[in-house]
């Protein structure tokens, strides 16, 4: 039963009236929250893209310290970090992830293959001895 105000408003005067219009409103301020929240999130990752960096590998190398490093392209092209075989601080991939890339981009460099590196960087130009912050490689053979 509602019944209406002066100017023509209704009112809830039942507590199942109530209860309605408080779900109904509890529900159209999660769904708002749910879309900002996607609003937001969506602005963020259109920021934090990726680069794909596809070459050939002109060169693959492991530093005395462990570290895998790779030339992309020609054997002009910056030379980079991409994970360490002993030790995974400070890099995307752990240990048995770099072995596994070191095997992956020596068969692609002896067949001429091309290859994608997935980067957390936003271009593929870094300098010499950059960490490019891989966490994909892909042989496309």
């Amino acid at each position: 039963m509602t019944r209406t105000s002066l100017i023509g408003t209704k009112h809830a005067s039942t507590q199942s009236e109530v209860a309605a219009c408080s779900s109904k409103n509890i529900g159209h301020s999660l769904f708002k929250g749910l879309f900002m929240a996607t609003v937001a999130a969506t602005m963020f990752c259109t920021n934090a893209r990726a680069a794909v960096c596809e070459g050939p590998i002109a060169a693959v190398g492991v530093h005395d310290e462990g570290q895998l490093v790779v030339r992309q392209g020609t054997l002009n092209s910056p030379i980079w970090e991409i994970c360490n075989i002993d030790d995974s601080a400070g890099y995307e991939a752990n240990v048995a992830t770099c072995k596994g890339w070191l095997a992956m981009l020596i068969s692609a460099q002896k067949a001429g293959a091309t290859v994608h590196l997935y980067t957390r960087s936003t271009a593929c130009n870094l300098a010499d001895w950059g960490i490019a912050d891989v966490y994909f490689i892909e042989d496309r053979g």
